[in-house]
């Protein structure tokens, strides 16, 4: 679940910032060259920080075993497991985007491309965590979900998609992940191409 998605532009950073309030972007003008585009596991992408900064991080937890990362984290069982349950109490984040990407499966191999989100127009907010690789750098995932009915023939699972009116509590810290769960975003999706 959840292997690509789109980046949003530079006019919707700053709408953005209208919906995150107090929100500081720092990032440099190079930076900014990374807005708009189809972002995979590993590559650099802004994500907005517990500390309302919009930061410039690496997409994927490198994994204890050195081979790897994880750019997923499953929602059940994350409160209680040793790998990310500080993240989940004290490094929360929001993954903005404009909508991602998954594969429908026909005989086990990707056949048609769907891009999911909200609207064509309207800025997604991933729920995500961050976490210190062994270099000292932060890095993200993004928290995922079983799928919605509406789109469980295309994957089984989704990421958590907050709601705006619920940033701020997800950020602070003032809403449990099954509490915000229970009120993520429902979606649409649109066939892009085949694969």
């Amino acid at each position: 679940m959840c292997g690509r998605y789109t980046t949003n532009t530079e006019e919707e950073i700053i709408e953005i910032r209208e919906i995150v309030k107090d929100i500081s972007i720092k990032i440099s003008q190079e930076q900014m060259d990374l807005l708009g585009r189809e972002v995979y596991p590993t590559c650099l992408a802004p994500v907005i920080t517990n500390n309302k900064e919009l930061k410039i991080l690496k997409w994927g937890f490198e994994k204890w075993d050195g081979k790897g990362v994880i750019f997923n984290a499953r929602s059940e069982g994350m409160e209680e497991s040793k790998y990310f349950s500080y993240s989940l109490k004290n490094n929360r984040c929001l993954v903005p985007a404009k909508f991602y990407f998954e594969w429908e499966r026909i005989n086990n191999k990707p056949h048609d491309k769907y891009q999911i989100g909200v609207s064509l127009n309207e800025v997604i907010f991933m729920a995500g965590i961050i976490k210190k690789n062994s270099h000292g750098e932060d890095e993200y995932s993004i928290i995922t979900k079983t799928a919605d009915e509406n789109i469980n023939f295309i994957h089984n699972r989704m990421p958590v998609i907050i709601d705006e009116s619920y940033v701020e509590d997800w950020l602070d810290g003032n809403i449990s992940l099954n509490n915000l769960q229970d009120r993520s975003v429902a979606v649409s999706y649109e066939k892009v191409d085949k694969a």
